[in-house]
């Protein structure tokens, strides 16, 4: 079992992505309303992933078994988690490749159009809450209870409402770190598939994670060679 902090951890590094995109949707504000967007925008998100999480324990919560095939009763729980297992392995494997194919590519800034306030801040809550799904689905699949995943969440969006530009910044500089995160959710993806069959999943679990720790490690250093060659 993951220690609090290794699950805080955990998912602030989930939401690498949401700090990104907080981080690009307030360029269309004025610096002045810029922090007030990030906290509205991460309060509509915190609303947004309790109601998701509302919506995924229900489903859950039905043990009556729906089918039976092969011998083995498929109920709302098990169905519930293998289907956020597999959205979570596809998603972000498809990510995870997408990353290897493009991120050497050069990247081409393009100019925002300045957006009134609060549309971009109910725009900044909608798409939150979207790219919320599978941090609600891996919370599920590495939290203990109810009230150790609110506190993840709560942490997540403090760290993010401080750190946000900052973070954004680091994942640019880093975008290595993405490896391991992207990982990380496939991970998670496939344990809550086995959850779903009643299986344990935790002794690989660790042992890949480090795989891709190392993996992300020797990019970084090989796509910093290949900078240096090409400015030379």
């Amino acid at each position: 079992m993951l220690t609090l902090l290794q699950q805080s951890l955990y998912m602030t590094s989930i939401d690498l992505d949401n700090a990104t995109y907080t981080t690009n949707a307030i360029q269309r504000l004025k610096p002045q309303q810029q922090q007030m967007a990030i906290f509205w925008g991460t309060l509509l998100e915190f609303i947004g992933r309790l109601i998701l999480l509302t919506i995924f324990i229900v489903l859950t919560n039905e043990e009556k078994p729906l089918f039976t095939l092969f011998g083995v009763e498929f109920t709302v729980d098990a169905l519930s988690l293998f289907g956020a297992g597999v959205f979570l392995m596809v998603r972000n494997g498809r990510e995870l490749i997408d990353f290897f194919r493009t991120n050497d590519q050069p990247e081409h800034s393009q100019p925002t159009k300045e957006g009134r306030f609060w549309n971009v801040v109910l725009e900044m809550g909608v798409v939150l809450t979207v790219m919320s799904i599978d941090t609600v689905l891996a919370g599920l699949g590495i939290a203990g209870s109810l009230l150790i995943l609110i506190y993840l969440f709560l942490f997540s969006a403090v760290v993010r409402l401080l750190f946000v530009r900052h973070i954004a910044t680091f994942v640019r500089r880093y975008p290595a770190i993405n490896i391991v995160i992207l990982t990380l959710l496939v991970l998670i993806g496939a344990e809550l598939i086995v959850q779903g069959f009643g299986l344990d999943f935790e002794p690989l679990f660790n042992t890949i994670l480090m795989a891709a720790l190392v993996t992300a490690i020797i990019y970084h250093r090989q796509r910093a060679k290949r900078l240096v060659s090409s400015d030379a």
